[in-house]
């Protein structure tokens, strides 16, 4: 979806960074948050298996059969009439990939461009994605802008003399990576990420260690009513068929849009991060974040609406309750900034 406010247009996608030490189960919880998202990547993959076998024998008789008719004739026009007798070439099923863990930039636009228009960047060991080819001194810059562009839901552009040039639109991506602190040291004091606008796009949380509090309890999560109502939402929202355009991975996001109650609430947050953003106002050292701390808001109440809609296909409005939400989740995020 796409939330839109006095004809300016936001995607919806969030990025986030969990900054967390060793041993506080930063890893347990991302395995329970995205069993459904795993779940739907292995139905995917299972169908791309059948869909290849298929796509393979397809091509090589598609070849074959080309191979045949230009041989019998000859001269531009009747090889131009024999192709278009032939038709247009199997098309390649679309690779299963919903997530990744720490590719290039490359791969990414790559996995955008060939597989799924709506993928997340999620990793528990988020320094490996950090330390990575990605994000070493020759790359980090490139990484960095292409996923501020990404966040902004900007067409990929891509010129290569190897293999050819193409523009990707209708792409998505989210991403939420965990990391320990020293890492998270590294990339947060990073001065050219920080210039460049990437951490400005991430909603940061540091949270107090909970180690020597938690006590052992007798759940299976697998029988939470709490936790088979979130996963059967989730795996429903992965199931519900993307708007397209010309192509099945070109997305056509939905346009979502504030009620008056809740323009009014988002109003009013503007207005008041706006004031606190002059020189010796209190978001005065984080006016980066700041300056973006009201798209933020309309990105988290957009999902967190989303989440909630009887039918997400049929999702085009915003109340005020979300909003509300939205900014104290985004006053949070302010905080955790500042500290």
């Amino acid at each position: 979806a796409n939330v839109v406010i006095d004809g300016r247009t936001h995607p919806t996608s969030n990025f986030f960074i969990s900054i967390g030490e060793s041993g506080e189960r930063k890893s347990a919880v991302d395995k329970q948050a995205l069993k459904p998202h795993y779940d739907f990547q292995e139905e995917l993959r299972i169908t791309y298996k059948e869909e290849i076998k298929v796509y393979n024998r397809e091509s090589e008789a598609y070849k074959k059969a080309k191979d045949d008719a230009l041989k019998k004739i000859k001269g531009y026009d009747e090889n131009l009439r024999a192709l278009e007798k032939l038709g247009d070439e199997p098309e390649s099923p679309f690779l299963p990939f919903v997530i990744s863990e720490e590719p290039t930039y490359e791969g990414l636009v790559k996995s955008l461009e060939q597989g799924q228009p709506s993928q997340g960047l999620f990793s528990d060991e988020g320094g490996r994605f950090i330390g990575g080819h990605g994000m070493n001194s020759e790359n980090a810059l490139k990484t960095a802008a292409g996923l501020s562009g990404l966040w902004d839901g900007k067409p990929i552009s891509r010129m290569r003399a190897g293999d050819g040039s193409s523009l990707l639109v209708g792409r998505r991506l989210s991403l939420h990576l965990m990391v320990q602190p020293n890492i998270a040291q590294m990339m947060l004091s990073n001065k050219m990420l920080m210039e460049q606008g990437l951490l400005s796009r991430c909603l940061c949380v540091y949270p107090k260690s909970t180690a020597g509090t938690r006590k052992y309890e007798s759940i299976d999560l697998t029988d939470s009513q709490a936790m088979r109502t979130y996963r059967d939402k989730i795996s429903e929202i992965l199931h519900t068929p993307y708007n397209t355009g010309n192509t099945p991975n070109e997305l056509l996001p939905k346009q979502v849009e504030l009620d008056t109650g809740a323009k009014h609430i988002w109003q009013l947050f503007h207005d008041k991060v706006e004031e606190q953003l002059s020189e010796h106002g209190d978001l005065s050292t984080i006016k980066g974040f700041g300056n973006k701390a009201p798209e933020h808001a309309l990105r988290l109440a957009t999902a967190l609406a989303g989440f909630d809609a009887p039918e997400i296909s049929n999702f085009s409005r915003i109340s005020s309750r979300y909003i509300r939400n939205s900014t104290i989740l985004i006053q949070y995020y302010l905080n955790e900034q500042l500290r």
